[in-house]
């Protein structure tokens, strides 16, 4: 089973990124499971401008890392973590 992870918080050490580490540890224990595991603060990524060429092309029009995400298509789990914080 193919398994990504994407940590979407910037720091590589937060509670996020621990939450993570720790499904990671757990998931790495099953037999014929392939884990991808990716930091967001590690990636080169461009902010969408909306253009949809991706839609039209299959493919940004940026150069940058957002192509390491293709094999999403083929990939059985998805984890994707992000903070949230809320203004009290």
């Amino acid at each position: 089973m193919k398994i990504i992870m994407i940590n979407g918080s910037h720091r590589k050490t937060s509670a996020t990124a621990s939450i993570l580490h720790e499904m990671y540890q757990k998931l790495e224990t099953y037999p014929d499971v392939e884990i991808q595991f990716y930091n967001v603060a590690d990636l080169n990524l461009t902010y969408c401008v909306g253009c949809c060429k991706c839609y039209k092309n299959g493919k940004c029009i940026y150069n940058d890392d957002i192509e390491i995400t293709h094999p999403i298509n083929f990939i059985k789990i998805s984890i994707i973590r992000k903070n949230i914080y809320s203004k009290k």
